[in-house]
């Protein structure tokens, strides 16, 4: 019987720290989210950030002998989701991203540009 008021004490024990530090985890959440917003909130605003453009190295991985033994070529993928725009902006400019389009490929006309985007605007398509 005193190994079990033991254990009992041990679990009560445990429970109890683990209460009182999520107490004071909640306590901390709240008080930084009422108390001291407005001190975060100002701080955040005097952050600058600074965009620069990296280059990234690429090139040929070369033998000792200075032949080539790799290569790295860029591919990149563009998609066009013409689901994201609302209906007004939509349909103000798919004229004009369908002829520009037309134009810069040279291999569609304008209105089957403007088909094949406004047929996937209905499919929910990319």
């Amino acid at each position: 019987m005193n190994i079990k008021k033991e254990i009992l004490f041990r679990v009560r024990f445990a429970f109890i720290f683990i209460f009182l530090v999520s107490l004071g985890i909640i306590y901390s959440i709240f008080h930084l989210q009422f108390n001291e917003s407005e001190k975060w909130g100002k701080k955040s605003e005097n952050i600058n950030f600074k965009y620069d453009i990296i280059q990234a190295s690429r090139g040929n991985i070369l033998s000792d002998d200075g032949s080539i033994l790799a290569t790295s070529l860029p591919f990149y993928k563009l998609a066009f989701d013409p689901s994201i725009p609302e209906e007004e902006i939509f349909d103000f400019g798919i004229d004009s991203l369908s002829y520009n389009l037309s134009l810069f490929f040279q291999d569609k006309s304008m209105n089957e540009y403007k088909r094949i985007i406004t047929k996937a605007r209905d499919n929910g398509r990319r």
